[in-house]
Formats: structure tokens, sequence, C-alpha cells
């Protein structure tokens, strides 16, 4: 088989020995996050107008260091997500996937999109797929990190709230008691 090399104008990508061209693009909304936070990654395909049916797959490769929580591919196979589309001339195909960052970093998110038209499986083109993305400790302790880091039980300031609130009942109650008392 003959490696294929890519002819690029800017947003437009065929092979060299293809009639057909597309435009795919790969980015993420935020790339740049802090651990624990949600990057949205997104695939844009455009088949052109002058061209047969598209006929594409997608695979996506998470990362070590992220989990995905959402996608809208069919296939899951260790870590590999994958599904195929068909898309029609003058139209286009916006897939996004969503994962959290899980430890400190620079990592990319990989994949491939494999693709031909019409008919014509023996001019597929292949074209890779990478979004560098880099990650961050939080400055600043989420509520979670906050909460774990504390022994459970009353501390400091409701300690004192609580004995505050015990002498008050106490005075009081012994009040209404002397009263109530006297009256008699």
């Amino acid at each position: 088989m003959s490696t294929m090399t890519l002819a690029t104008i800017p947003g437009i990508y065929a092979a060299d020995n293809s009639k057909y061209s597309s435009s795919i693009n790969f980015y993420g909304e935020k790339t740049d996050v802090y651990m624990g936070e949600e990057i949205l990654a997104k695939l844009s395909i455009i088949n052109l107008v002058s061209n047969p049916k598209m006929h594409a797959q997608v695979i996506i490769l998470p990362s070590s260091g992220m989990s995905v929580t959402s996608a809208d591919f069919t296939k899951v196979s260790s870590g590999q997500f994958s599904a195929d589309y068909d898309v029609d001339p003058g139209s286009s195909l916006p897939i996004a996937i969503a994962l959290r960052a899980n430890q400190v970093g620079d990592f990319n998110i990989k994949g491939r999109v494999v693709y031909y038209f019409g008919d014509d499986k023996q001019n597929t083109q292949d074209y890779a797929l990478d979004l560098p993305v880099s990650v961050r400790r939080p400055t600043v302790l989420t509520d979670v990190e906050v909460n774990n880091d504390q022994p459970k039980g009353l501390q400091g300031f409701e300690v004192i709230l609580l004995g505050i609130g015990l002498v008050a009942f106490v005075v009081i109650f012994s009040v209404i008691l002397i009263f109530v008392l006297r009256k008699k």
C-alpha cells in the first residue's frame, strides 16, 4: 500500500491521489485547564458541495490522565472511541467529546479521520488529529478538597457558638424558673 501525503490549503485537506477534498478542524474550546475541569474537544468535518457523499470513520484517543464524560461516539474499545458517518455533499458534521482532566501535565488528545468519497475506497484518505492540552493544579482549594481535609465533628468557631448557645439557654431557663417560683 502506498503512503499518502496531505496537501494543505488553509482549511482544505486532500490526499495527493484524490480528486476530492474536505475541510477538517479539531479544536478545544479551552485547552489550558485546571485539574478536574472539563475539556470540550470538537471535530468539524465539511464535505464540499462539489463532492459525492463522504464516508468517514472518526477515531478519538483520549490521553492518559483524562476521563471521557460524554461523547457522540457509538463504539468504545479500551480507551478508543469510534463512529462511522456519512456526510452528504455541502453538509457538515459536528462532533463533540467532553473529557475531565484527572492529573496535572501536558497532554495530547489524538485521533484520526479515515474517509473516502462515493464508492472510491481505493483513494481512502487518513487525516491525523492532535489537540494539545495543558492541565494545571488549582491555585485555590475547591470545596471538595477543603471538606476532605477537615476532620469530622464540630470545629473551632462552631464549638464556641454551641457553648454560647448552651449558656444562654441555661440563663434564660434559670430566669424563667426563678420568676415562676417567686410568684408561688
